[in-house]
């Protein structure tokens, strides 16, 4: 067993009780923890759920993740217009040319879906995220 594996378990206790707390930090890096194996098998599923625990509270780091998992299949259904919106939600395509690629992934039904996905998830998540830019002081 790799140190890192070992400090990885170490602190995977407390950050255990932070997210079962519901704090949406704790619950984005214990989706990290899951998705790469960082001292606990990779488990996709768990991934996912903890990852959406966070995308819920407003967490970005999540919404990219549930984007791309959700979009690929990853440890959920796959659902390419909910992935298209969490990606969207993550400003994943304000770089040029992204959005194109993902579209071409896609169904023009899909994409009609994801558009609307992509209105309601930014309604619904993005004053989270500036609430708590606010609060952590990064904008006024």
């Amino acid at each position: 067993m790799s140190i890192f594996n070992l400090w990885y378990r170490f602190r995977l206790r407390g950050l255990k009780v932070k997210a079962e707390a519901g704090d949406a930090a704790a619950q984005c890096e214990l989706g990290n923890y899951y998705s790469n194996g960082k001292g606990v098998n990779v488990d996709m599923t768990e991934a996912v759920r903890w990852y959406q625990k966070a995308a819920v509270q407003g967490e970005a780091q999540a919404w990219l993740a549930m984007g791309a998992f959700t979009f690929a299949g990853a440890g959920v259904a796959q659902d390419k217009s909910a992935g298209y919106a969490w990606l969207n939600l993550a400003l994943v395509f304000e770089e040029p040319g992204k959005r194109a690629v993902v579209e071409s992934q896609m169904t023009t039904e899909e994409v009609a879906r994801g558009r609307e996905l992509a209105k309601e998830y930014s309604v619904k998540y993005f004053p989270l995220y500036l609430a708590k830019a606010k609060a952590r002081g990064v904008i006024s």
